[in-house]
């Protein structure tokens, strides 16, 4: 039977459950916290991570970018020069001699050359 004697002692140990449970609950929210803190650490680090991969992955764009600028701009140097170089040429020779027609030729395919490569 149940006597108030067992009623009583099953509302402590209720009791005595409810307060166990009550002082364990701050060491449950600390273990959420550093929980939620790790797992925020992780997603920003992961996110610069990613954005160190981006920018490294840019950057060796923007360098193979700039190499093909850089070998363009140094055909065009090369291409210009040697126009200049074909015009002095013509200069050196007399008008209507067979040097002067070769040299004539040679600053055409130049400036053909040229335009082809830059039109």
């Amino acid at each position: 039977m149940v006597t108030a004697a067992t009623t009583k002692e099953n509302a402590v140990k209720k009791k005595s459950i409810a307060l166990d449970a009550i002082k364990y609950w701050w060491i449950f929210g600390i273990i959420a916290v550093l929980g939620t803190l790790i797992y925020l650490y992780t997603q920003y680090h992961d996110n610069e991570e990613k954005a160190a991969k981006r920018a490294a992955e840019t950057y060796k764009k923007e360098e193979e970018q700039l190499e093909k600028v850089r070998k363009s701009y140094e055909d065009l140097k090369t291409s210009i020069n040697s126009y200049e170089d074909a015009l002095k040429n013509l200069d050196k020779v007399v008008k209507g001699t067979n040097e002067w027609n070769e040299a004539v030729i040679t600053v055409n395919s130049s400036v053909l050359n040229l335009l082809s490569k830059y039109p």
